[in-house]
């Protein structure tokens, strides 16, 4: 048998570019073992972070969005992308590698795998392979994270805001009490804005799990931007009726809901909340859709509105009579040929 005989056999056996994505994926599996070690550093660093606790199951999520879409991932295999910006790609992610392993730090690390990532999608399957794969890499964007040095300083913001308007509908309330920058005194007792908006951890687990949800559903663009914003509202929202409930509960009743196990229980309360009302407004999101879809055709937006045709009238049968109310007579109409 020739050499030529055993190329064609196997073209006509096994599809090559399954096999070629296996072999791209094998060194990809190697390659990331160089990775490890800074990986590692990440996910402790993120574990040490109450708003980043949740990242396994972000992980896992990701994992299961490139499964679902195993059948299109291997239908892009067909197309490849250019050598040129596949090795910008890998260089990139070289240097960044190489940056963080001098400066230990395992967040470049993760940017550095993502670059490679992104070489070695573009390289298997071109662009038809990489938008497959951005949905399942903003997860992997959320586990990141900020750094510290900006994700601190923007949470501080955050519950100095909630503190603010928190005193404001106390004060609206009748609820006597003293708000002094991120403290609030309530009758001689003191809430600091991390007791009281220890809620806000919950914010990254909220929009997390929506976008993974709405990329799983496969919903358009606008949707899930969306229930992005609305996850993000929504948890400020809830962070300050818990703020103003709690006050109003501690004032009135004498009970203090934030020291102990309750800022645990009500953050995973309001994370449920949350994400039931995210699963509202994607259903209501749904048709508005739907209704969009199926508006009628002549019911055109932003231009002229269009009559619907009428039925033509069935044509006579060649020997109807026709009746002429104007003359008053009668007239036969003759077949052809007749």
């Amino acid at each position: 048998m020739s050499d030529s005989q055993v190329l064609d056999g196997n073209a006509a056996g096994a599809p090559v570019g399954w096999a070629v994505s296996r072999q791209v994926l094998a060194w990809s599996a190697l390659v990331l073992l160089g990775y490890l070690p800074l990986l590692l550093r990440l996910g402790a660093e993120q574990w040490a972070r109450p708003q980043y606790q949740f990242f396994p199951l972000l992980l896992i999520a990701s994992a299961c969005l490139v499964w679902h879409r195993r059948h299109d991932l291997h239908a892009a295999l067909a197309a490849t992308g250019s050598p040129t910006l596949t090795r910008t790609l890998l260089g990139l992610s070289l240097i960044l590698l190489l940056t963080a392993s001098i400066l230990w730090s395992g967040r470049l690390a993760a940017v550095s795998a993502y670059f490679l990532l992104a070489g070695v999608a573009w390289r298997a399957g071109g662009w038809p392979m990489l938008r497959l794969l951005i949905p399942a890499a903003i997860l992997l964007m959320i586990v990141t994270g900020l750094p510290a040095e900006l994700d601190e300083p923007l949470l501080q913001h955050l519950r100095q805001w909630l503190l603010w308007a928190g005193s404001g509908v106390l004060v609206w309330l009748g609820v006597p009490h003293l708000l002094m920058g991120t403290v609030l005194d309530i009758s001689g007792d003191r809430l600091t804005a991390a007791e009281s908006c220890s809620g806000l951890n919950a914010m990254m687990a909220v929009l997390g799990f929506t976008l993974a949800f709405a990329i799983w559903r496969r919903r358009p663009a606008w949707v899930v931007s969306t229930l992005a914003v609305a996850a993000v509202v929504l948890v400020l929202w809830a962070n300050l009726l818990r703020i103003v409930a709690g006050v109003w509960v501690k004032a009135h009743g004498g009970v203090d809901l934030f020291p102990g196990p309750a800022p645990w229980l009500a953050g995973l309360v309001l994370f449920a909340v949350c994400m039931g009302l995210v699963l509202s407004i994607d259903m209501g999101l749904g048709l508005i859709q739907r209704w969009r879809d199926g508006r009628p055709a002549h019911r055109a937006i932003g231009g002229p509105v269009a009559r619907p045709r009428r039925r033509a009238a069935p044509c006579p049968a060649p020997d109807a009579v026709h009746v002429d109310s104007r003359h008053r007579h009668r007239t036969r109409r003759h077949r052809p040929g007749r």
